[in-house]
């Protein structure tokens, strides 16, 4: 994301990305956590009685799932010396069990119900504990700077949840940016054949029909519709147009769906997570329907879809942003998707101080 090379004025690779990491400047930036449903985990990624720690929106956390199957998020240090939860803690039950001296605290509410030394545990003993929920295959947590509960909910996509669609693999990428710049991307309509063109699915592509605008009921949703127009396959035929519908839904989550006279059905589901105050994990799934020529083509799709971000990542992780820009008429989209974007944020919404935070990751 740096596009440094090797060794140079006898600095290392890296050596040279601290270096651009110190001297960026990342402006006047919006709050870095906004309010909304946060992927944390893949549901893969956490079997019975399994724990994990992440480190998501500012906080350090444990995820562990219950002899029930039921997955909890609570604070990864014990509430007697601070010890992590996470880092040699075990599952008991519906509880995790600290590592240091076996204080174990409920999954559903953080409270202390066993000390093994002890006589009696304190009433008040407790960890915090975090609203979380398992959908569409993910575990998520719901975060509010105010600590309001959640007034949507992540919508269970049905053909991927009934086994209509099958996932194909997944893509994860790390980067320095601001959690509202990946979002943005699809408001941003004269980007697209400029730095995504020449990148398409077979080979130089226009994008045609984009169009971007809040749902006429859902407020917390978007919608963005485009098509891309392949050129002629080989100079022999023209291929014909394929159509993305694709839903925002809250700050840190879309869903793609294309439906391809020529490639069937897919989705894409994407993910962007705050793992810090300047550092997203986003996270893109493929699905489609059974059988090998699919599976080959889900892939396909999903490779393509990373290399576009792949376009993008020099560009977000070296930006500064720009709280009033100079916009042309037909950058209207990107002032209208910031007016949208900002009703994730609130009064308590965390703000960057440069002087307090660190881009030496």
């Amino acid at each position: 994301t740096y596009l440094v090379d090797g060794p140079a004025d006898g600095k290392t690779a890296e050596e040279r990305v601290r270096d651009m990491k110190r001297c960026r400047k990342v402006g006047d930036v919006p709050p870095v956590y906004p309010n909304g449903w946060m992927s944390i985990l893949m549901s893969s990624e956490l079997k019975k009685k399994e724990h994990k720690f992440v480190s998501v929106a500012g906080k350090n956390l444990v995820v562990f799932r219950g002899e029930s199957g039921r997955p909890y998020v609570v604070d990864a240090y014990c509430a007697h010396l601070g010890a992590n939860l996470a880092i040699g803690g075990s599952v008991h039950g519906e509880c995790i069990e600290c590592p240091f001296h076996g204080w174990r605290y409920r999954g559903e509410d953080g409270k202390c119900v066993h000390i093994g030394y002890a006589e009696k545990v304190p009433d008040f003993v407790k960890i915090p504990t975090y609203q979380s929920c398992e959908v569409n295959h993910r575990i998520w947590l719901w975060y509010h700077a105010e600590g309001k509960e959640p007034d949507w909910q992540v919508p269970e996509l049905e053909d991927i949840n009934n086994g209509k669609l099958h996932p194909v693999g997944f893509t994860v990428c790390e980067l320095d940016s601001h959690n509202e710049d990946t979002p943005e991307n699809g408001a941003d309509v004269a980007h697209l054949d400029y730095l995504h063109g020449p990148r398409a699915f077979v080979g130089q592509a226009h994008f045609t029909d984009v169009s971007w605008e809040p749902h006429p009921t859902d407020k917390h949703v978007a919608l963005l519709r485009m098509s891309t127009e392949p050129p002629y396959f080989y100079n022999l035929f023209n291929l014909p147009a394929n159509t993305f519908h694709i839903e925002q839904i809250g700050p840190c989550f879309a869903h793609f769906h294309m439906d391809s006279p020529m490639l069937g059905e897919l989705q894409l589901v994407l993910t962007v997570t705050p793992v810090g105050p300047m550092r997203q994990r986003i996270v893109t799934t493929g699905y489609t329907r059974r059988g090998p020529i699919s599976f080959y083509i889900g892939k396909k799709a999903l490779y393509e879809q990373f290399y576009q971000i792949w376009g993008d990542l020099p560009v977000w992780a070296n930006k500064r942003y720009v709280r009033n820009p100079p916009f042309v008429k037909e950058d209207h989209l990107i002032a209208k998707h910031r007016r949208f974007f900002a009703q994730f944020y609130s009064e308590n919404s965390p703000k960057y101080d440069p002087k307090e935070e660190s881009m030496d990751w």
